[in-house]
Formats: C-alpha cells, structure tokens, sequence
C-alpha cells in the first residue's frame, strides 16, 4: 500500500526547511489539546546534529516566536542502529506536543528542519486532537533510554518551564543529588545525567517545577 508523506532533504547543509499549516482556532471550550506528528530520521553520524522544530505563529504567519517542540541528532533519530546512510523512511515515532497555552487563539504551526548535511526527515499523519480524559500536566517527560548503564537523558515537553529542581535518592530514601536546572528560549528541554558512578540498581528520580512534581524510576544496569 502506498503511503504519502512530507519530507525535508537535508543534503545541503545550512539549509533550512519549512511547513506550514493553515490557521488553526483552539476553541476555549477545549480542555486539553495536543498537537500530534509521526517523524522517521535515521542519524548518519553522533557529530551531524540535524535538527526538527516545531513552532507557533499568533500572527497569521508573520513570525514564529513561540518554539514548543525540539530534538535533534540522536534524540531525533529513530532508527535503533543509528549511524545509517539509509536516507529513506525506515522506523516513526509518534510525537505529542501540548497546545494549551494557546487556548482561545488562532495559531500557524510551523515545522522547521535545520539540515547539517545527514539523512532526510520524514513527517506523516499530522493531527490536532483534545485529550479531555487526561490532566494537562507540564511535568510530562520522558526519560532514555531506561535501563541503563549510568547515562540518562530527560526530554520535557512543555517549553514553557524555564527552571526546575532535580533530585535522586537510592531506595533506602538517601539523597544521592540535589541540582537546579535553568532553560534559556529556544532550546531543547533537554538534560543529560552521568550517574555512572553510582552501583547498578533501582533509584528515583523527582523533578520540582511549578508547584508540580513528578516521581519516576531509573534502572541502572551493567
């Protein structure tokens, strides 16, 4: 069966891409509504970092100046093996993007590639939906990989936090780090954890932000 998607060529490098959507009106009576995307990248190299963004436009298209979504090189990929030349859709991960902060406005949505020289992106099945069964919660993140062996990175998906605290305890309750971290705009809510110094095993991991918190697990492995 064949299958119609959009794709940036990312052969040229410095070159940026763009697609557009028409204007889109989140009704207020909505609750929580969410952007959601298929995205395929198969990294070339650790040291090509091709880049996909998503942002928003409040005025008809003039400027995009609200960035809610941001990954590139290995956080992009995804493609298991990494490291292909495969330049074609291999393997899409289905992305989900808040859009509440945008509630009673009318908005473009802009997806930007910014090529390096690597492999094609790929975007399919690009939808607006209300997730009214669930609570909007800003400390949505997502943790890779997990288990490991002592690297871990955090992936948040609402850019609207500028700085939250981080702590992780083993399971006897004990503090093993205590850190604050700050984002600047219009980067990737990004952070990476060496914890490989510490022994394999369970450990919890709580992030602080905006009178939220959230508790989850992380797996230290051989």
């Amino acid at each position: 069966m064949q299958n119609r998607v959009a794709f940036f060529n990312n052969n040229l490098v410095g070159n940026f891409d763009k697609l557009i959507t028409q204007p889109i009106y989140l009704d207020n009576e909505l609750s929580n509504p969410y952007l959601s995307f298929d995205v395929s990248y198969s990294l070339t190299s650790d040291s090509i970092e091709d880049a996909l963004l998503v942002e928003v436009s409040q005025d008809c298209g003039t400027t995009f100046s609200d960035t809610i979504y941001f990954k590139s090189g290995k956080f992009l990929s995804t493609d298991i093996q990494n490291n292909s030349s495969n330049s074609s859709y291999n393997t899409f991960r289905k992305e989900f993007v808040s859009l509440k902060k945008f509630l009673g406005k009318r908005i473009n949505i802009s997806f930007l590639t910014r090529s390096k020289g690597g492999n094609n992106i790929f975007l399919d099945n690009i939808n607006l939906s209300n997730r009214s069964l669930e609570d909007f919660n800003p400390l949505v993140f997502e943790i890779f990989p997990n288990p490991s062996s002592g690297i871990f990175n955090l992936y948040f998906e609402d850019f609207s936090i500028e700085n939250f605290d981080l702590s992780i305890f083993d399971i006897s309750g004990k503090l093993i780090l205590d850190k604050n971290y700050s984002f600047t705009n219009g980067i990737s809510r990004m952070v990476s954890l060496n914890l490989s110094s510490l022994s394999k095993g369970i450990y919890l991991l709580k992030v602080n932000a905006n009178n939220n918190s959230v508790v989850k697990r992380l797996i230290i492995s051989d």
